[in-house]
């Protein structure tokens, strides 16, 4: 090929030109498909945040069942613990009132 014949410059320079053109469409190509992509992972990620959302909005509903049930067992602790102080202070006031019987029939006799 003769470089300075003007009809086979032309040839290179449309082959130049369909080679610039290639490639653009090539790196269009590209990039539509990288847009897409990252259409479908933000999708994916919509799709699960929403389901955390829902796991999360769950863990705080039970959450929020375990305080009632720890507040309530603590009331019945508390219950329970002044029922069996009274019954302590009972059984010392019994224990005490025998003693002081046996004390007095045994200074009596």
């Amino acid at each position: 090929m003769n470089t300075d014949d003007p009809e086979s410059g032309g040839l290179v320079a449309e082959q130049a030109v369909a080679q610039y053109h290639t490639s653009r469409l090539t790196s269009v190509q590209g990039i539509q498909r990288t847009i897409a992509e990252l259409g479908q992972i933000f999708s994916r990620m919509a799709t699960t945040l929403q389901q955390q959302e829902e796991m999360v909005s769950r863990i705080d509903s039970h959450i929020e069942a375990a305080d009632v049930n720890i507040k309530e067992g603590t009331n019945q602790l508390m219950i329970y613990y002044n029922s069996i102080s009274s019954n302590r202070k009972l059984i010392l006031k019994i224990f005490l009132i025998l003693i002081l019987f046996a004390i007095i029939m045994a200074v009596t006799s």
